[in-house]
């Protein structure tokens, strides 16, 4: 079975992982049939194909559940999400395979289709304030004259960046909100986060950003 956790913080997506693969009480690091991926700025072909190796492995005990854990599914290069297509659509037997992204906008259509999507939103109340903040915010921005959204963006942060993808995310739940336009700004801000860590400089993504808008 291969999951998409989509959203939410660092923490929320942990405990959705701890949930899925009943590993909250133990350590997955002296597990031999556990593999995490992280990105070193990016996730590419050659860490999809040590997931392909390591799933095509037999596990150490014959009743283990191999699991795969890709943090920041949103870094995987296009060649990497193409090279991974296959094992998502036919992964082995006695396997599990989670994914984790700030937005499902940065990944393949079919990379989707292939996983159970589950959207995780902050509703605590400590940051729904903040939340609406970012998102009046975004609004103001995206309302703007070009000069106007260079202005309120440019002393952004990658932090701030964050943020906004957070409050966009929540936004998508709302049913009074265009979906497709979110969906939209959600997409060039995550790129945006991609183009910094590429080691783009912030002030030259932003610049793309606004232009994007």
């Amino acid at each position: 079975m291969s999951y998409l956790i989509i959203g939410g913080t660092v923490n929320q997506q942990q405990k959705k992982i701890n949930e899925i693969t009943s590993q909250a009480n133990s350590n997955p690091a002296n597990n031999p049939d556990w593999l995490e991926i992280k990105p070193d700025k990016t996730i590419g072909i050659d860490q999809i194909r040590r997931v392909k190796t390591f799933l095509g492995k037999k596990s150490w005990h014959s009743q283990n559940t191999k699991t795969v854990i890709i943090y920041n599914g949103e870094t995987m290069t296009p060649p990497a999400q193409n090279a991974f297509l296959k094992t998502l659509e036919e992964p082995p037997p006695n396997s599990q395979i989670i994914i984790t992204s700030v937005s499902k906008n940065a990944l393949l259509p079919t990379i989707i289709s292939r996983c159970q999507a589950i959207q995780l939103t902050t509703t605590t109340s400590q940051n729904k304030t903040e939340i609406k903040e970012y998102f009046e915010k975004w609004e103001k921005i995206t309302s703007s004259t070009l000069d106007e959204r260079l202005s309120l963006i440019s002393k952004t942060t990658s932090q701030g960046l964050d943020k906004y993808i957070q409050a966009l995310q929540f936004k998508l739940n709302d049913k009074s909100t265009n979906k497709s336009q979110i969906g939209d700004w959600l997409e060039s801000l995550v790129k945006t986060k991609q183009l910094i860590e590429s080691n783009v400089s912030l002030n030259h993504a932003v610049d793309w950003l606004v232009l994007s808008l």
